[in-house]
């Protein structure tokens, strides 16, 4: 039986030979912590930092969080939810 409370991503990449590969990961290690200055705590994870960071937000059903300007240009990307 699969958890619901589980979370998936698909990491895309190229390997040594030029051939585009997948694989599925598990979001994990996702700890509270202020995101930014000024907001209440979320939980978030930095799963990979190196040219880009991938970090991920989770924000719980009817949660609402308050509004904050961006430190630096970003693409915010929903997974799953409305």
């Amino acid at each position: 039986m699969k958890d619901s409370t589980l979370h998936y991503f698909w990491r895309v990449w190229v390997n040594e030979k030029g051939e585009s590969c997948q694989n599925r990961n598990l979001f994990k290690n996702h700890e509270k912590t202020i995101f930014a200055v000024g907001t209440s705590p979320i939980w978030s994870a930095v799963h990979y930092s190196g040219a880009a960071t991938i970090i991920t937000l989770l924000l719980m059903p009817k949660e609402v969080k308050n509004w904050h300007e961006n430190p630096k240009p970003q693409w915010i990307i929903p997974l799953k939810g409305r």
